[in-house]
């Protein structure tokens, strides 16, 4: 029997791929492959994913039984599309031509009545969201902004009627358009977004580009502006930019919009007719297409010229509710700097002065008399919730979802946050004692995940994306340190790999968490926890004298310039001090000093070893856990460092700082050390981790 229906069945896949759309262009490319994966917002709205592919699979391996099988995925497929995108776009209008199709070959089926008319019924998948009110929709209020709803995305079954459509399958989506939908999925529910604050020409570009997408075809309802949303495919008609210049879509002009690209409405107008004039140069005058141009060219003349007679004061209103009521600003003076869109600050903390917030100014404005910037909150470690065994980068933060507005007032200083791949290659030009940060990953408060990010450029304000600043580079990239989390010590004794995630202390209200909070789980044998990085100096400028950073006061490193910056020993309140692992009885083993310098000569710095760096502060001791220590050889563990019980010594940074990882002496081969007052055994020379004895291990073993 699945013989056969999959002999039945396949003509009517086929057929699939033959559809065409208005426009004459294949209805069936967008859902021939499955949706990427990185597109997490869209698993977690569509819980029964389907593609085209999917069920040519199923076909060719016969796992349709009945034919109501084969209608439900097909179905599947025009039903997810249509829940997910609206109706104004072209995958939504796809996804309708496919549907009808499904529709006419069941009745067909039904005609030759070889089936089961019950098993040809079409299937109930679910209503579909209400999209009515979608041709009124604010377009600016959440496609122009930089963040979405209020809502955690995980929950978020509610969408903006007009969001950009999902290019599917093969039509992946750019780097940072995809950064941007993470963004969007990954806020928490009482989360700001940058606040609409736009200018008078701004609100007359937008109500114009508003008039334009809610044209309708009087008979069909056809939305006009769809065929110039996108530029034709260059293996479909290869021609069109031969004979078009200068092409121009409706996408480019709201990209244009939302970077704040243009400062005039006759800007806007000259790339909008730019679009229409196109379309009528390439296009026959009885083509729909060139008819749409010149209704939509009519409309966007009567509509600019309606808005061009309004006064500048129509678009803000001081004494107003809404957002009119809010002046942009393109700076703001406040202790003697000035401050713009894009710059990265500190403001005073409620809940630890001596740890500001570090955030990114998004928006200016003021309003009542009162000047206010929106800024994009960035996380330090001991604000998160985390596994206990988690590593950070020295200095390292995390960008929230949070978007809050602050008064002027409560800007303390300039820093600077740099993303990790740029971080290792220099600092920004002229940055001075500024405090300076690095980021990876965006952290994800509703679910206490870190996800690294792919484009940075789609977390920071549009109007700066298109700009980069000027970097004093190092010699070489410099390897970056990693540490243990700032409050590991925070896990319990009796912590157990079941215990819920501990929820975050939270204070004042428009401040981050007081502190956040570790918990347990198991380890993942293919993917065992780092260790922390020795303590050594990393790459720098090969002519600069050793500089140790600062600390500011504000909770934050201060550095010389980059030209002058060597790399140092981080201590101090520059780096967290690392609590024991539950295992350690009687805490972390401190160790004082070296006993002896590793060639024999005089313990003062510098006798002998070339080192001419800064005083030391020895690191802590921990012991093994139990479970990793198993996995070790024991022939190998018989000049280890031991607690006089036998439990296994690991150290979270190299006991002894060596200058440029250089030595001017060779190390006897069973050059012994001593940790005076730690009842430590004597431990001989240098050697490898035990991450690396076990690895190297298994390899030995074949596994």
């Amino acid at each position: 029997m699945a013989e056969q229906i999959s002999e039945i069945c396949k003509p009517i896949l086929d057929g699939v791929y033959k559809l065409r759309n208005e426009a004459g262009n294949d209805a069936s490319y967008v859902f021939q492959e499955p949706v990427d994966r990185r597109l997490v917002d869209y698993y977690r709205i569509i819980k029964r994913p389907m593609a085209l592919s999917n069920i040519r699979d199923n076909l060719k391996a016969n796992r349709y039984t009945n034919i109501s099988q084969f209608i439900t995925d097909m179905a599947q497929v025009t039903h997810n599309a249509r829940i997910y995108n609206a109706p104004e776009s072209f995958i939504y209008t796809d996804a309708l031509v496919l549907d009808g199709y499904l529709r006419e070959q069941i009745a067909k089926l039904a005609a030759k009545q070889i089936f089961d008319p019950a098993d040809l019924a079409y299937p109930d998948l679910g209503p579909l969201p209400d999209h009515s009110a979608a041709a009124n929709y604010d377009y600016d209020s959440d496609s122009m902004s930089d963040s979405d709803s209020d809502d955690d995305g995980s929950r978020r079954l509610r969408r903006r009627p007009m969001r950009r459509s999902v290019l599917l399958g093969r039509r992946k989506r750019q780097e940072e358009e995809e950064e941007e939908e993470r963004s969007v999925a990954e806020g928490r529910k009482r989360r700001g977004r940058p606040p609409t604050v736009d200018k008078p020409h701004e609100h007359r570009i937008k109500a114009i580009l508003r008039a334009i997408r809610r044209e309708r075809d009087v008979e069909t309802g056809r939305a006009l502006y769809l065929e110039f949303e996108k530029l034709p495919d260059p293996k479909l008609f290869s021609d069109y930019y031969t004979i078009i210049s200068d092409p121009m879509t409706l996408d480019a002009v709201r990209k244009n919009i939302k970077r704040r690209k243009y400062f005039s409405v006759e800007a806007f107008l000259n790339d909008m007719n730019l679009i229409f004039n196109n379309a009528k140069q390439y296009n026959a005058e009885s083509s729909l297409i060139y008819q749409d141009a010149v209704h939509l060219q009519q409309v966007l003349a009567a509509v600019a010229d309606e808005e061009l007679r309004k006064p500048d004061s129509a678009y803000q209103d001081p004494d107003s509710n809404s957002k009119t009521s809010r002046l942009p600003l393109d700076s703001v003076e406040h202790r003697g700097e000035t401050y713009k869109v894009g710059d990265w600050v500190h403001l005073s903390n409620a809940n630890d002065p001596a740890k500001p917030i570090i955030g990114q100014v998004f928006r200016l404005w003021q309003e009542g008399g009162d000047k206010w910037v929106n800024v994009c909150w960035y996380y330090r470690p001991e604000q998160t919730v985390h596994r206990f065994d988690k590593l950070f980068y020295e200095n390292e933060v995390m960008k929230s979802g949070q978007y809050r507005d602050h008064k002027v007032d409560e800007i303390l200083e300039k820093c600077f946050v740099m993303y990790i791949t740029k971080y290792q290659r220099g600092r920004p030009t002229g940055i001075g004692q500024r405090s300076v940060y690095c980021c990876e990953s965006r952290y994800n408060e509703a679910e206490k995940t870190f996800n690294k990010i792919r484009t940075w450029k789609a977390c920071i304000p549009d109007e700066v994306r298109s700009t980069d600043y000027p970097m004093d580079l190092f010699d070489r990239p410099r390897q970056l340190r990693r540490v243990v989390s700032p409050i590991k010590q925070m896990l319990p004794a009796d912590a157990k790999d079941t215990d819920p995630m501990p929820e975050p202390r939270m204070g004042a209200p428009n401040a981050p968490p007081i502190v956040g909070g570790v918990y347990k789980r198991p380890i993942d044998p293919n993917d065992p926890p780092e260790q922390p990085t020795p303590l050594s100096p990393a790459s720098a400028p090969r002519s600069a004298s050793p500089a140790a950073p600062t600390v500011n006061g504000n909770g934050g490193p201060r550095y010389p310039p980059a030209s002058t910056v060597a790399s140092t020993v981080p201590s101090g309140a520059n780096t967290p001090t690392p609590g024991p692992l539950p295992s350690m009885p009687g805490g972390p083993v401190q160790m004082d000093m070296m006993a002896a310098p590793l060639n024999g000569g005089n313990a003062g710095a510098g006798a002998g070893t070339g080192f001419n760096g800064p005083p030391v502060t020895m690191p802590s001791a921990y012991a093994l856990p139990e479970p990793v220590v198993g996995q070790l050889p024991e022939r190998q563990l018989a000049n280890v460092a031991k607690l006089k019980d036998g439990q296994i010594i690991w150290f979270p940074s190299c006991p002894v700082w060596i200058s440029h990882r250089i030595l001017s002496n060779p190390l006897p081969p069973a050059a012994e050390f001593g940790l005076p007052k730690t009842g430590l055994t004597l431990a001989s020379g240098f050697g490898f981790s035990a991450k690396y004895l076990a690895w190297k291990a298994r390899q030995k073993n074949g596994n």
